[in-house]
């Protein structure tokens, strides 16, 4: 629900598949409800990415793999890791058949591996997109059913991003640029133009992260004005953070500057290989508000300008934001604020991604970028309005069998009235109330030790929780 009131119209959804095929149907399974059901019901579009989690029990290096054979059903130059990634792929597509409106083949290929020495081939990559491409739009559609749901569908050439120029020492290294000219210039790529009038793919995926476009420049940046502060991507943090992180003179240029420079050397690249009208997908952009100098209030600044502007160009198709939610760690440097919203979540190595998160999934924060996000998508001034976040005031301590008086305040004056609070503690009943942008209530323990009060409030819109600490102890 809240992301249709934030005005999301494109959900990015990757598919993660574990082990053999037999395992990886109940795996692709989970997001049938999501699919089937929940984006129908919200008119939300879905693209869906069929990256490297398609292989979890293998390296993504493996793609890479020189050891190939000539398959019976994919040709030469196969090897495990590609048969294994095209099977399911197109077990994917043949369950979903039309209710995904577009795929997304890898994600960010040319970073995998530059921080050690390796690199992943571009015409490996190559191979991967031309193979499905091909199976998609003229072997499986041979099947006796109807097929005519194809020709709608988009197929887009992985994302790209600028942080492989950062490994500018590797062995075997290559720009993005480059990477893209080797993968046009691939047997496979010049196989399909040759057959089809065509190269196999209907969009480029990049991710103009900022702060990647400037550490990529080999060559100091002109003084054009003031910057706001750029930011890593998020997807491989690990390898470069300390680089990111460190303390670096920002370039006297404009976040939007560096991100239209690129896209335009990128579409130069284009005209080279003769795909001059190929549309970018701006796949991820994003602003982590966890990074120290990095606010709510910025990322809501870099989201409107990034949107408004790259919008302005005729060749960009369509613009993610990364991303809906934070994900692990919460806090410290390297936290992943990437969110819209804050959903609470516990770091366990035994839930997806490390985090259980509420198993509602319900947020206890709207961040500024999610209204900015609503007011861009022509939705500010639709009701209803969800409530932002809810401030609880009451004591931090209490005794035995004596009332506390606490106080729930629903932020924005602007939200959609009325909202319901359900108030509930440990050892009794639950309370719900009917009421406006502030609520009362007297809670009384007949026990000592740490209690929660758990708050859950409500309207037409959304939901978002709260909780409050108090300490209980016995009367003197």
């Amino acid at each position: 629900m809240l992301l249709e009131q934030m005005g999301v119209r494109w959900v990015r959804l990757e598919f993660h598949i574990d082990h053999s095929d037999a395992y990886s149907l109940t795996h692709v399974s989970l997001n049938d409800y999501f699919i089937n059901e929940v984006a129908p019901r919200h008119n939300f579009k879905i693209l869906g990415l069929l990256g490297f989690q398609l292989v979890r029990e293998r390296a993504p290096m493996e793609l890479g793999n020189p050891a190939t054979y000539a398959d019976r059903v994919y040709g030469d130059g196969i090897n495990t890791y590609m048969r294994t990634w095209l099977d399911r792929a197109r077990m994917i597509v043949s369950r979903y058949h039309g209710r995904i409106a577009a795929y997304e083949v890898l994600n960010e290929p040319n970073l995998i591996g530059y921080h050690d020495g390796s690199f992943l081939e571009p015409e490996m990559v190559a191979r991967l997109q031309a193979r499905f491409y091909r199976f998609f739009h003229h072997i499986d559609r041979q099947s006796r059913e109807d097929q005519f749901w194809r020709d709608h569908i988009q197929i887009i050439l992985g994302a790209l991003q600028p942080a492989s120029q950062s490994g500018q020492h590797a062995l075997h290294y290559r720009s993005d640029r480059d990477y893209l000219r080797a993968i046009y210039d691939s047997d496979d790529f010049q196989q399909y133009y040759a057959t089809y009038g065509h190269f196999p793919l209907d969009g480029l995926g990049y991710h103009p992260y900022p702060k990647e476009i400037f550490v990529s420049l080999a060559t100091p940046v002109p003084d054009l004005g003031s910057a706001m502060t750029p930011q890593p991507s998020p997807e491989h943090t690990d390898p470069m953070m300390e680089h990111l992180l460190a303390p670096t003179p920002l370039p006297q240029i404009t976040d939007l500057e560096l991100m239209n420079q690129r896209l335009d050397e990128l579409r130069g690249v284009l005209h080279e290989v003769g795909d001059p009208q190929q549309p970018f997908w701006i796949t991820e952009i994003g602003y982590n508000a966890g990074y120290p100098h990095h606010t709510d209030v910025l990322q809501a600044e870099f989201l409107r300008t990034a949107f408004t502007r790259l919008a302005h160009r005729a060749d960009v198709a369509a613009i993610f934001w990364f991303k809906y939610e934070d994900f692990p760690p919460a806090s410290g440097p390297r936290s992943q604020q990437w969110g819209c919203v804050r959903i609470p979540f516990i770091e366990h190595g035994s839930c997806p991604g490390g985090a259980c998160y509420d198993v509602y999934g319900r947020p206890e924060q709207l961040r500024p970028a999610f209204w900015t996000y609503r007011e861009l998508a022509g939705k500010a001034s639709i009701s209803p309005e969800p409530p932002s976040y809810v401030t609880i005031t009451g004591p931090l301590t209490g005794t035995v069998g004596m009332p506390s008086l606490f106080t729930a305040t629903t932020a924005r004056e602007s939200t959609t009235l009325p909202v319901t609070y359900h108030w509930q503690t440990s050892h009794q009943a639950s309370m719900i109330n009917e009421s406006g942008l502030q609520d009362t209530v007297m809670l009384t323990w007949d026990r000592p030790g740490v209690q929660h009060v758990q708050l859950e409030i409500k309207n037409a819109a959304g939901t978002i929780i709260s909780t409050y600490p108090i300490t209980i102890t016995h009367a003197p």
